[in-house]
């Protein structure tokens, strides 16, 4: 009767092992490219800010005031509240 038991608990068992076993493999790998994503995503955020940054910094440069200078100050703004709202983990 154990001898039964057993079988049965083997031929179940070990297959739904196998299959945990391996969605967690690929889940980790899922991640860690979920991961390379976002951080690649936040390098070209990065860049596309200072760009704009410096597109108004050369429109101002060329007396260019008004709409160009308040952007500047919204963006700058931004940038700073976001920079210590990263760092204070809020």
């Amino acid at each position: 009767m154990w001898e039964t038991v057993l079988r049965s608990v083997v031929t179940y068992l070990i297959p739904l092992l196998a299959g945990y076993a391996i969605s967690m493999f690929g889940l980790g790998r899922r991640v860690r490219n979920l991961e390379c994503d976002a951080a690649s995503g936040a390098e070209e955020r990065k860049r596309v800010l200072k760009s704009l940054l410096a597109c108004l910094y050369g429109l101002q440069e060329l007396q260019c005031d008004g709409p160009v200078t308040d952007g500047i100050r919204e963006l700058e703004a931004w940038l700073y509240e976001s920079a210590h709202t990263l760092k204070s983990g809020g």
